[in-house]
């Protein structure tokens, strides 16, 4: 089997381990195994960036479960909260970030926009290298790699199923946001005694409930 015939054969395996469960946290570590597994990476994970009110990207799953000791991981998500951090103060810095070309690492700076950062590599002395990678519209996938590292064509070829993954965590978003709104109506009509509805009048008068 070339490496080729190989390589397509791991990206199909993962993808079929990429699909919305019941809860975020469920989808992410499922896929998150498959891409460790198949890719023989040790530590990943996924975290949401939608929301950067806070001072750091959200962590949806980890592999290890507890990443606070492991090194390879700590690297990972600091150099991820730098870039953002960097992105949000317009500060541009020389990034390891891979070039659009499959076939040679680039030194580029980091734009505004946090798609642009990404994917990105970093090698960790006695530790390891890390990759990160945007979840369109959702966060960003962190692979750690002890020994070795990924090729420049397994990484690009990595960016449709990225896009599944997120595409399966913004279902959950979507899904989590809808079961509040259905729970908050409950718990209204459950409490109220008196008959409630809800009236919309239209731009031409008539009113609906």
């Amino acid at each position: 089997m070339t490496s080729r015939q190989r390589r397509v054969q791991t990206l199909y395996e993962i993808s079929l381990a990429i699909e919305t469960r019941e809860t975020l946290e469920e989808t992410a570590d499922q896929a998150l195994t498959a891409y460790l597994q198949k890719l023989n990476c040790s530590v990943g994970g996924v975290f949401e960036t939608t929301d950067l009110s806070g001072a750091d990207p959200t962590l949806i799953e980890s592999i290890p479960a507890n990443p606070d000791r492991n090194a390879l991981f700590q690297a990972g998500r600091d150099h991820l909260t730098d870039i953002i951090n960097r992105s949000q103060s317009g500060d541009e810095r020389s990034e390891n970030h891979l070039n659009s070309s499959p076939t040679r690492l680039s030194n580029t700076s980091t734009n505004d926009s946090l798609s642009d950062a990404f994917p990105t590599t970093t090698a960790v002395e006695d530790t390891g290298t890390f990759y990160l990678f945007e979840l369109p519209e959702f966060g960003v996938l962190l692979l750690g790699k002890r020994g070795g590292s990924l090729s420049t064509e397994t990484v690009y070829a990595l960016n449709s199923l990225n896009e599944q993954l997120a595409q399966a965590c913004r279902a959950n978003r979507r899904e989590r946001a809808l079961r509040k709104q259905r729970d908050r109506f409950e718990a209204i009509f459950t409490a109220t005694t008196e008959p409630t509805v809800n009236v919309v009048v239209s731009d031409d008068g008539p009113e609906r409930l």
